[in-house]
Parts: C-alpha cells; sequence; structure tokens
C-alpha cells in the first residue's frame, strides 16, 4: 500500500513537472522569455547525474521527477542555445561555469553517492547564479512562475521517494529552496523597476 501511496505521488510531482515545462518551453518560442544557456547547461547535466544516483539509490518513483526535469532543462538548454536564449554571457557567467563544472566532475570521480550529490547540488546552487544575475538586470525576461510552480514538482519527489536517504533527498529539497529565491527575486525586481 506504502509503494502505491508513494508511486501516486511520484506521477503527481511527474504532472506537475510536465505542466510547468511545457508553457515555459512555449514562451520560449514565443520570445517572451530568454533563458541563460550555461545555467540549463549545468543542469542538464547536473540534473542528469542526480537522476542517475536516485535512480541506482533506489529512489524509485522519488526520482521520476528529477528525470523528467532533466529532459525539460535539456531541452530548455538547447532552446537557449539555438533559438532564443540569453546572448549576453559575461565572465561572471564563465566563472560560475567553471566553478559548477567542476563541482560535476567531482561527481566522477568520487566513489560516494552522498558526497556526489552534495557537490551536485553545491554546483547546481552556483549555476543559478548567471540567471539570477540576468534577472537581476532584465526581470521581465524570465518566468517566476516557472520557478515558482517546478518547486511542488521536485518537492512532492520528497515524498515519492521509496528508499529515503540524505543521498535521494537532499538535491530536490535544496532546488526546491532555490526555486522559491528566484521568483522573489524577480517580483521584488519587477515591483522596484515599476517604482
Amino acid at each position: 500500500m506504502e509503494i502505491l501511496t508513494k508511486e501516486l505521488i511520484g506521477y503527481i510531482s511527474v504532472f506537475i513537472g510536465i505542466a510547468v515545462m511545457l508553457p515555459y518551453i512555449w514562451l520560449i518560442t514565443k520570445k517572451q522569455v530568454r533563458p541563460h544557456a550555461i545555467t540549463f547547461f549545468l543542469w542538464t547535466l547536473i540534473m542528469g547525474s542526480v537522476a542517475t544516483i536516485q535512480v541506482l539509490e533506489g529512489a524509485g518513483s522519488g526520482a521520476w521527477a528529477t528525470i523528467v526535469g532533466f529532459i525539460g532543462v535539456m531541452v530548455i538548454f538547447l532552446l537557449a542555445l539555438f533559438h532564443h536564449g540569453e546572448k549576453n554571457i559575461l565572465k561572471f557567467d564563465w566563472y560560475c561555469f567553471a566553478v559548477a563544472l567542476l563541482g560535476w566532475g567531482a561527481w566522477i570521480v568520487t566513489k560516494n553517492p552522498l558526497t556526489a550529490v552534495l557537490l551536485l547540488t553545491l554546483a547546481d546552487g552556483l549555476a543559478y547564479l548567471p540567471t539570477f544575475r540576468k534577472s537581476w538586470a532584465s526581470p521581465h525576461e524570465e518566468s517566476p512562475i516557472f520557478y515558482f510552480f517546478g518547486t511542488f514538482s521536485l518537492l512532492l519527489s520528497v515524498f515519492a521517494i521509496e528508499n529515503f536517504s540524505i543521498t535521494n533527498a537532499f538535491y530536490p529539497i535544496f532546488v526546491t529552496f532555490l526555486n522559491f529565491m528566484l521568483p522573489a527575486m524577480i517580483w521584488y525586481r519587477r515591483a522596484q523597476l515599476k517604482n
């Protein structure tokens, strides 16, 4: 019975993830948002890696939202790169990119899944910085709703984890926190510029 409940929560988290990703992708094609290509490239690497670790560590239906998120950020990265992404890449963005790649690379050499998830989560946090910078400068070129509602997909996935451990839960919990911080900053910045 408990596995069925976790699977149901897993399906709901996947549904929310898809329901949030599709409008964001549509907004990119309509040139209403400009995702930062570096951020979404790093998120593609990181989410794919975390999803792999979650599957190997027995997260079961708790990994589904991360897998869907990986596919979604990969599509968004490709759209950002080839269609309508942020083209103003600063040195700061490249520094964040390099440090985040080091964190991702450390996952490849470590044999400990928890250490890998902690390093990948740190890299994910650094990957946010170019988007934070861009969104502060141009808050109308990003969709706070995407991040705000995307948090619920990852947060629910924590309750769907079949083999609950810090390794399986740390990443979605941390990203949930960051996904709340970014829209809060965007809404604050929009109000500030409006005044």
